[in-house]
């Protein structure tokens, strides 16, 4: 399960910069093959380095734990403005 939600997290983080999977790894110094594997869920067969994850948690600024935190999605999200508001 942890391999499926780091997959996810990765993915939804790549995606919210507007990166390529290329992009990601360039820019946290890892192979895109190690992008990939972080995004299809490499479990047993291609086990993750946590040097790796150690590095996306730089590039995102965010504790290397938050990246086996599933995230509920978003449904609906809903803003409201109010006069006078800054």
């Amino acid at each position: 399960m942890s391999a499926e939600i780091l997959a996810a997290n990765v993915k939804r983080l790549r995606l919210s910069k507007g990166w390529s999977q290329k992009e990601l790894a360039e820019k946290a110094g890892i192979s895109l093959y190690a992008v990939r594997k972080f995004e299809n869920g490499a479990g047993i067969d291609h086990p993750i380095k946590f040097g790796q994850v150690v590095l996306l948690a730089r590039l995102f600024d965010m504790p290397t734990c938050d990246f086996f935190t599933k995230i509920r999605p978003l449904k609906h999200v809903h803003f409201t403005y109010h006069e006078g508001d800054k």
